[in-house]
């Protein structure tokens, strides 16, 4: 057969993602999302993976996007897209059989009969005459044909079955995509929805301390009008909290754009889509994180399965073109019927056969043939080429996320002690000011360093969950089976659309 086998890429794999060695565990601090976590090499993720964060919000909002998402429809229909081309090349393998049949009417004029009853002399000349000119009065005819063929291509050089072999390569991939396209709508929505619960909890906050400085705004009006304290000191306060207030309107178009943001992951209009609110407090940060070891990665990790597709189809491709450099040999045979009904047409039927060979060699091309041989090895290099880049991306994101875990803990603990020494100090602060030992200006100054402290801690907790789902997308496998795959390829989404669309319908979105 025409052109290479393909051979399944054995790449060369690190021992391990970091250097160095994978860490056992993170550290742990205390407050919300302060677990250590603790890495277990050659473990697989299993799937679900996003269960482990305790959300029935986060869990309702991916199970929606499933159902809903544009770009898991489109990717859906690429699938079956390339099911039903694989049938098509696969029909090439096979016999081709075909039926024709006709009729045509017509009329025609004869003159069998001119010799007739007429005998010598003159009465014979009449009666030639006569009979003659009867014969030659026009007939109607019908006449009908029917037969049936069959050819059959023997693929001496393998064309057609490299064909077959590229259109499952194609198949596999477009799966390989629906399933990385599942894995990337997952990490969309926990990184929106994170966002969506980090932007409403820095709000929150925001809006706390300015409740409790309006509260000492008032205190600070009242000790001026008593001359206790300079007009400065309140009009200073006055303007932090404007300035704190002023930072919320940003948080909140920025929680809107985020909201919107997963509306449209879920398929849904912002002003309908109704979006579960995931809230930070209610999370719980995995503790357990299984690193599949390198050489797992590269047989289970969806986009590199699609590149390894893409690479197989390159492959059969070259056969294809290759194919062509050689003879190819196609069997033909026939059978027909033709008779008719009428003056001129056969009162019965004939019957022909035939059988017969058909022979193509290539001779000369002016080498148009060795060029797309050339073309078709030259997009095997570029496929392989661009595996080779899908794993390596692989392996950097996998440990740029381990990374991430291991210094996000410890950012967290530290911001926990950060912001357990600024409240502190504010507190301190302010009993230091109610003794008349410090001014107002001071305190302002040290609660500014407590908001900022807040305001980064909160960050720091965003950060763990967020740098966790992105390392579990990083090490994840498609969450479909075989068996949801089959089914979402199976043929009646196509008949149902095609049925629709016949009948003058839009069909339903979704499929």
């Amino acid at each position: 057969m025409a052109g290479p086998d393909f051979e399944r890429p054995d790449p060369a794999v690190p021992r391990d993602y970091v250097s160095g060695r994978t860490p056992a565990a993170t550290q742990a601090a205390d407050g919300l999302a302060g677990d250590a976590q603790y890495f277990l090499p050659g473990a697989d993720l299993p799937r679900g993976w996003w269960h482990w964060f305790g959300s029935p919000e986060l869990v309702l909002l991916i199970e929606r996007a499933f159902a809903g998402s544009p770009d898991l429809a489109a990717s859906r229909a690429r699938l079956r897209g390339a099911e039903a081309q694989l049938r098509a090349q696969r029909g090439l393998l096979v016999p081709q059989l075909g039926a024709s049949g006709s009729a045509s009417y017509g009329s025609g004029g004869g003159g069998g009969q001119g010799a007739g009853q007429g005998g010598g002399g003159q009465a014979g000349g009449q009666g030639g005459g006569q009979a003659g000119g009867q014969g030659f009065g026009a007939e109607a005819f019908t006449v009908y044909t029917a037969g049936a063929s069959v050819s059959y291509d023997l693929d001496l050089a393998g064309g057609n079955r490299r064909r077959v072999e590229a259109a499952a390569a194609e198949y596999r991939r477009q799966a390989q995509e629906l399933q990385a396209a599942y894995l990337a709508l997952i990490g969309n929505i926990v990184s929106a929805a994170l966002e969506s619960a980090s932007l409403r909890a820095q709000i929150e906050a925001r809006e706390q301390l300015i409740a409790g400085q309006n509260e000492s705004i008032e205190l600070a009006r009242i000790r001026v009008e008593q001359g206790a304290d300079a007009r400065a000191d309140l009009v200073t306060q006055l303007a932090d909290v404007a300035a704190l207030r002023a930072t919320i309107p940003p948080l909140r178009s920025q929680l809107a754009a985020s909201d919107n943001r997963l509306a449209l992951l879920i398929g849904s209009p912002p002003a309908e889509a109704e979006i579960p609110r995931v809230e930070l407090a209610d999370l719980r940060l995995p503790e357990a994180v299984p690193i599949s070891l390198p050489s797992r990665l590269v047989r289970t990790r969806p986009d590199i399965l699609a590149a390894e597709a893409l690479l197989a189809r390159r492959s059969a491709e070259i056969g294809v073109e290759a194919a062509d450099l050689y003879p190819n040999l196609t069997l033909d045979a026939g059978f027909g019927l033709f008779g008719g009904a009428g003056g001129l047409a056969l009162a019965a039927p004939d019957a022909v056969f035939n059988l017969g060979a058909g022979l193509f060699a290539p001779l000369f091309d002016g080498g148009r043939r060795e060029a797309e041989v050339d073309v078709a090895v030259a997009a095997y290099q570029e496929a392989l080429a661009l595996y080779r880049g899908q794993v390596l991306g692989a392996f950097v994101e996998v440990a740029d996320g381990i990374r991430a875990l291991e210094n996000d803990a410890a950012a967290l603990a530290d911001q926990r002690t950060a912001l357990e020494a600024a409240r502190e100090s504010l507190e301190l602060a302010r009993f230091r000011r109610a003794e008349g030992a410090i001014s107002q200006i001071d305190v302002l100054t040290i609660q500014r360093r407590y908001e900022e402290a807040r305001f980064a801690y909160i960050d720091a907790i965003a950060s763990r969950f967020q740098d966790t789902a992105a390392l579990f997308a990083a090490l994840g496998s498609g969450p479909l089976g075989d068996a949801e795959l089959a089914g979402i390829s199976a043929r009646e989404y196509l008949d149902y659309t095609h049925a629709e669309l016949e009948a003058g319908r839009i069909p339903e979105e979704g499929l």
